[in-house]
């Protein structure tokens, strides 16, 4: 048994001293396959030892060339004792498809290359670095010395390649072309990004709906559509939005100024759609959308989405310190108050401050009924 595997087996362990007759019936076939390489192979070795002496013998005897014929059947002689080594084969595997011998991958024997030596270490910081020119480049961080600057806006790089990457942006500089759809890139990275959109692949997916992406970047700021987050604010007029893009884009409507604007309360707007939008939201009581399911009606059909929740059941705004759900992320940001012990609502006749405005309107008709009269 210790001859076909090759394991060491001694009869002293505790391990059982019978086989099944399958798995003898498999010892002894890898047995005879065992034996029958070995065999073959020392056969091989010596039929091209003595051809090699063969060939030798004839040269230093022989004064005259061999005919065509003659060194055609010297090598079909020579060579039918291979052909009936592997004919063993053949007749045996007749009926196996047969599988050439693959080699070793080259991922695989990069496997067995040594590890990743990081021998330049930052003084300041204790950062690691494989290379001299990256622990250079990351000096410069500290010492705040810029070598490389733009001539266009001054700012500076610890890299010269940095510094071309930058200059992109003033010259509109693309020179990174998608191959499927055209589309032309600053830099390679978002080119590799791009392509993940031809391909389908988005390895980005939301732990709360199953939702994809394809940067992490887009992720995040669908998360903040579950928590309710607005990080990014309107320096105008105060507005927040979940991503930076969202800011973007309501940025020009100041930059540019709005073009209509509502006659009942004087808001402007970019154009007539929102502006006769916002006028069935807020000044008028149409209410075009209704539920199919208790037949309550709305204003705009965003209200009706967020109200067809209370029927499905579907809660996607979990809180992540206790784990409970909402329908609406305005109401998981009045719940984690409780958590974070925000008091948003004060009073002004006493100091008292509340999570909920019902709370604070609660507190002024009790203890302040002169003002709530």
């Amino acid at each position: 048994m210790s001859f076909a595997p090759e394991v060491k087996i001694s009869p002293e362990d505790d391990f059982p001293q019978s086989v099944c007759k399958e798995c003898l019936h498999k010892l002894n076939s890898c047995i005879e396959f065992r034996t029958l390489i070995i065999a073959s192979d020392a056969k091989l070795k010596n039929q091209n030892i003595i051809m090699k002496l063969k060939e030798a013998i004839t040269s230093a005897l022989s004064f005259e060339e061999p005919t065509q014929e003659e060194t055609i059947g010297t090598k079909e002689e020579g060579a039918s004792e291979f052909i009936d080594v592997q004919n063993i084969y053949l007749e045996e595997c007749k009926d196996e498809k047969l599988v050439p011998i693959k080699k070793k991958h080259k991922r695989e024997a990069c496997e067995d290359k040594k590890p990743v030596i990081k021998k330049h270490r930052c003084e300041e910081c204790d950062l690691l670095f494989r290379y001299r020119y990256q622990y250079i480049a990351h000096k410069h961080k500290h010492t705040g010395d810029m070598p490389y600057r733009c001539d266009l806006c001054d700012k500076g790089f610890g890299l010269n390649y940095l510094l071309t990457n930058h200059r992109r942006i003033h010259f509109e500089e693309r020179p990174f072309k998608c191959e499927d759809c055209d589309k032309a890139f600053k830099f390679q990275s978002c080119l590799v990004l791009h392509k993940r959109i031809h391909k389908g692949i988005k390895p980005y997916k939301c732990d709360l709906c199953d939702k994809s992406f394809v940067q992490s970047g887009g992720l995040q700021v669908h998360r903040r559509r579950h928590t309710g987050e607005k990080p990014y604010v309107c320096e105008f007029c105060s507005k927040t939005f979940a991503g930076s893009d969202s800011l973007c884009k309501h940025l020009k409507t100041h930059q540019d100024g709005p073009s209509v604007f509502c006659p009942v309360c004087d808001k402007g707007y970019k154009n007539e759609y929102y502006m006769k939008l916002h006028l069935k939201q807020c000044h008028t009581n149409e209410k075009r959308y209704s539920c199919e399911i208790c037949q309550k009606k709305f204003t705009a059909k965003p209200s009706l989405n967020v109200h067809m929740r209370i029927h499905s059941g579907v809660k996607p705004f979990e809180c992540k310190v206790c784990n409970k759900s909402f329908t609406q992320s305005s109401v998981l940001m009045r719940h984690m108050r409780t958590h974070s012990g925000e008091t948003p609502y004060p009073c002004n006749l006493c100091e008292k401050r509340f999570a909920y405005s019902h709370h604070l309107l609660k507190h002024v008709q009790k203890e302040h009924p002169e003002i709530s009269s």
